[in-house]
């Protein structure tokens, strides 16, 4: 029987997933290099990058949890 808080499997997720987003587009593919470099006005104007299409931990990650909770 363990004791404590159950630890989560992947504690640097979130971290890791915010660097991801900052390297990728979100729908028109293209090599990290590329898009890590772009002004942000181009990210979203050129590219499509909305922050509709983004998880957004503040405002979606509460939703999130209780919809992996069902």
């Amino acid at each position: 029987m363990s004791q404590g808080t159950a630890q989560p499997a992947y504690p640097d997720a979130w971290i890791n997933y915010k660097k991801y987003l900052s390297e990728t587009s979100v729908l028109i593919p293209l090599p990290p290099a590329l898009y890590r470099p772009l002004p942000g006005w181009i990210k979203r104007t050129v590219l499509l990058d909305w922050g509709m299409y983004r998880f957004d931990e503040a405002t979606d990650g509460k939703r999130a949890l209780k919809e992996s909770d069902a």
